[in-house]
């Protein structure tokens, strides 16, 4: 019995999976005929989230204008241009093709 048991921790230990996740922006313009900037953003920098977040009370009261936009921003970022979606006449759907990686 014990054999068992310990073959079972064994075994769930060497199939146990761990996952990560990667937070990508896809940002799609709209302006027809290429004129528009389409991009994938990925973020390098680690952003704490909660230092920013603020709390409303009675739905009226919020300290949103202690915290500053610029405090915000952050400087290392990796940026993928993408061709635009639309052309001057509709959806260009060998630009969304060529925007797919391989």
């Amino acid at each position: 019995m014990l054999a068992a048991f310990v073959c079972t921790i064994i075994a769930t230990e060497a199939f146990s999976q761990t996952y990560e996740y990667k937070i990508l922006t896809s940002v799609e313009s709209i302006v027809p005929m290429g004129i528009g900037r389409s991009r994938i953003i990925e973020n390098t920098t680690e952003v704490d989230a909660s230092l920013y977040t603020t709390s409303r009370e009675g739905g009226t009261d919020s300290s949103q204008g202690k915290v500053r936009r610029k405090d915000l921003k952050v400087d290392d970022l990796n940026e993928t241009k993408l061709l635009n979606f639309f052309s001057g006449v509709g959806i260009n759907f060998q630009n969304i093709a060529s925007n797919d990686p391989p």
